[in-house]
């Protein structure tokens, strides 16, 4: 089957190079030495590309067109906004997001939402990396197993 993931949306907070955290007192401290190997929408892309592939064998279209063999596929288009990708002062890394994902050309959508916390050894850049980078896997596992449902058409079921 394809999907056509469309760009994921970040609030603005969350479009830096730079690694940022949530200190003790409720504000933010920038680690500017610490920087993103790539543009968070663009990680989370590829993570979300390789589990929709793995779980489902969907394939993401929004930048490729579809061969003329591939006409009679099931196609899909998926939303998704990264609303809190962060780490806190409880060494965790939380993440919440909303997505819909929607058989084309007029099925109905699947409207869900994610709230995913990931324990922390400690707060060091390495840990906080891995930390985001398997809720990222979390969340794009449970947005394939969304895709497998409703293309095998079984209710979604938006739990954590």
């Amino acid at each position: 089957m394809s999907v056509e993931v469309l760009p994921i949306a970040l609030p603005e907070r969350l479009t830096r190079d730079e690694m940022v955290v949530v200190a003790a007192s409720g504000g933010i401290e920038v680690r500017s030495q610490d920087r993103w190997v790539a543009p968070l929408a663009d990680e989370m892309r590829q993570i979300l590309a390789d589990a929709l592939w793995n779980r489902a064998q969907a394939a993401d279209t929004y930048r490729a067109p579809l061969p003329a063999s591939a006409a009679g596929l099931p196609q899909y288009r998926l939303s998704l906004r990264l609303d809190h990708f962060e780490a806190g002062p409880d060494k965790a890394v939380h993440l919440d997001a909303s997505w819909s994902l929607r058989r084309l050309p007029d099925g109905a959508a699947a409207l869900c939402r994610s709230a995913l916390r990931e324990e922390l050894p400690d707060l060091s850049s390495p840990a906080i990396a891995q930390g985001l980078s398997q809720t990222a896997a979390r969340l794009s596992a449970q947005i394939a197993g969304n895709l497998a449902h409703l293309n095998n058409g079984q209710a979604v079921s938006c739990a954590d």
